[in-house]
């Protein structure tokens, strides 16, 4: 048996899509914490959820999302830092 170290799947792109668009000045201050919850979310959409009902199974997703969108939210029109 050799031990192999899970490598983490690389997030997508779509901050970065377009060449034209760059982002926001200060994206580099909450990028880390919006790559930590995209994370979050995959792990919560990974978990098995046979015992529960289908709109329990989808709440952690909402909440990780509300989250997000609630940090950048903050991060701009409250602390002003991007």
């Amino acid at each position: 048996k050799t031990s192999q170290k899970q490598e983490i799947m690389p997030l997508p792109q779509r901050w970065h899509k377009k060449k034209q668009l760059q982002p926001p000045d200060g994206f580099d201050v909450i990028e880390p914490t919006l790559e930590a919850l995209e994370h979050e979310l995959r792990d919560k959409i990974k978990e098995t959820n046979e015992k529960k009902r289908k709109t329990e199974s989808m709440w952690p997703v909402y909440q990780i999302n509300w989250q997000k969108s609630r940090y950048v939210y903050d991060m701009y029109y409250t602390y002003h830092r991007i």
